[in-house]
């Protein structure tokens, strides 16, 4: 047998058996293929990328989703697990700073009566920046869990979760929406480069 029939063959039969092949963003692996539990569908990676600033690496953020999208209103109507995943490349990311990114990100984006509305899960979410600083090589996961709501998890250990879906498509609108944190991000995490 030839050697690239063997490659691609090898490559198949991972797949199949539920092992996925990762890719590489500035040396961090990312899994194409993840479950955040047994019970709930496999879900995909659909974009990611590197925020830099000035030349320096911030962190790899990351978009996983059951079926891929380059569209927000897919992504908030599909009632699947999902996660946004950050890995940090800094030294550290400044709780304040990331409070205060997300914050801005979730009031442009969202109508003022969803923002009223979440005003005791958005206080929940500033104290886990507060209480588990990011520091380098820390990966931080925002997972929606369908029947359960927003799990947060630094380094594979849950650390909060929030209730309901109206949070994490806040979430998700800040990142995603219209006038988002971070554009690029945006671009890459809806596979909306090239």
């Amino acid at each position: 047998m030839q050697p690239i029939i063997r490659y691609c063959l090898i490559i198949l039969f991972s797949i199949s058996c539920g092992e996925s092949v990762a890719r590489d963003f500035g040396g961090i692996n990312l899994k194409e293929v993840i479950r955040l539990s047994p019970e709930l569908n496999p879900i995909r990676l659909n974009g990611a990328t590197i925020k830099r600033k000035a030349s320096h690496d911030i962190y790899v953020g990351g978009l996983y989703l059951e079926n891929k999208t380059h569209n927000l209103e897919d992504i908030l109507t599909d009632e699947g697990p999902k996660r946004v995943l950050f890995y940090c490349k800094a030294s550290s990311i400044s709780p304040e700073i990331m409070i205060r990114n997300i914050d801005q990100g979730m009031v442009i984006n969202n109508p003022p009566e969803i923002i009223s509305s979440l005003e005791k899960e958005i206080k929940i979410f500033h104290q886990i920046w507060k209480d588990h600083p990011i520091n380098h090589g820390d990966e931080l996961w925002i997972d929606y869990i369908p029947t359960t709501g927003t799990r947060v998890s630094v380094n594979g250990q849950v650390i909060s979760q929030i209730p309901g879906k109206t949070f994490y498509q806040a979430f998700l609108r800040a990142w995603l929406g219209e006038y988002p944190v971070n554009p690029k991000l945006k671009k890459a995490m809806l596979s909306l480069n090239g």
